[in-house]
């Protein structure tokens, strides 16, 4: 089995460029923390999941503010921001550490990177003997999650890695209707408000009961009264949001699955070391 190892870029660097505990400095004095905490998350992954191959993707810069990917360290950041910069400012810093590493890394202004790792776990669930292995804070990505994908959600000890047991044991619905889930119950990181009245666990029964968004809107007169007129009222809203949330996997990947390499990172290799290596420390 080959394990590809596809880090969702944007959302990391902003996991690490907010959530550090300390501001590092390169010897120029420009701020590297983003660049730092990544590389070092980057170097701790392949130590857990030992993959063969790495591809990190950024997409377009159109989403993932500090809400969304560590809503728990948003103090001060309007002033973190005056004074550090831009996270992407630490992008090319970044890169260099990449290609020391030999870990290939994509960019595709047209697309978000959801799209593009959802193209790619449409490609690799078609693949015998192939493994991916999704790092990422994004839930829309957990629809994504087959026999062959899951996903890796970095909260430090409440890391958890997501497979198609560990989707059924916190929602209580298969990966594939997670789209259907979110649309019902909303999603604050992506300021999408969910059905007046449906909390996680009603959306699940609906969802046990209907199968999917869809079917359930198409018989409306079968749930309990209680939800009929909000269902009823909802139903534009609730297929907007489905539209927002669901990933058809058809984004054209700017790389084949073939051209994907194996990596060259040493498990000896310290964050520290490969910043200094490239003149960045």
């Amino acid at each position: 089995m080959q394990r590809l190892l596809a880090v969702d870029g944007q959302n990391l660097l902003l996991q690490m460029y907010y959530g550090m505990p300390s501001r590092v400095t390169s010897r120029d004095g420009r701020y590297v923390h983003g660049t730092f905490g990544f590389i070092g998350m980057l170097l701790k992954l392949v130590r857990t999941f030992q993959p063969d191959c790495i591809v990190v993707i950024f997409g377009r810069n159109s989403s993932g503010d500090s809400t969304e990917v560590n809503p728990e360290n948003q103090a001060d950041q309007s002033v973190a921001c005056e004074e550090e910069g831009d996270p992407f400012s630490q992008l090319a810093d970044l890169y260099v550490c990449l290609d020391y590493l030999g870990v290939q890394h994509v960019e595709a202004q047209e697309y978000e990177a959801d799209d593009l790792l959802a193209a790619l776990a449409q490609e690799i669930s078609g693949q015998a003997q192939q493994e991916m292995v999704i790092v990422s804070s994004d839930s829309d990505l957990l629809q994504l999650v087959n026999p062959q994908v899951s996903v890796y959600v970095h909260r430090g000890k409440r890391s958890i890695w997501y497979r198609e047991k560990e989707v059924w044991e916190r929602y209580h619905v298969h990966p594939s209707q997670m789209a259907d889930f979110k649309a019902l119950v909303g999603d604050r990181s992506d300021k999408l408000a969910g059905m007046p009245g449906v909390g996680n666990k009603t959306a699940a029964k609906l969802l046990a009961d209907f199968g999917s968004l869809h079917v359930l809107l198409n018989n409306v007169y079968k749930v309990p009264v209680r939800l009929r007129d909000s269902l009823s009222a909802s139903k534009e809203h609730l297929l907007r949001n489905y539209a927002q949330i669901r990933l058809d996997g058809k984004a054209p990947l700017p790389f084949e699955l073939r051209s994907l390499t194996r990596h060259a990172v040493r498990e000896e290799y310290t964050v520290t070391q490969v910043l200094r290596d490239n003149g960045i420390l």
